[in-house]
């Protein structure tokens, strides 16, 4: 949704783990949801998204972990 592309590439945004008792059912090691805060802060990310519910989508640019452009595009 638009409203979460402020905090797309923030550190805990995208995690598995929603309360405590998540940590016992942890299958795998490495990023647990933090890829995306971990890449953003050391590359240019551009992600264009668009839910079924809208006619347009965006594109938000993100560098140093933080969203530095949003833009509206065409999205059929």
């Amino acid at each position: 949704m638009e409203e979460d592309l402020s905090i797309l590439c923030h550190w805990f945004t995208t995690s598995k783990i929603k309360e405590y008792s998540d940590l016992q059912d942890i299958m795998s090691f490495g990023f647990w949801g933090e890829a995306l805060a971990s890449i953003s802060l050391v590359s240019h990310v551009e992600v264009i998204t668009r839910v079924e519910e809208n006619e347009h989508a965006y594109k938000a640019v993100y560098e140093g972990g933080e969203m530095i452009s949003k833009t509206v595009h065409a999205g059929n």
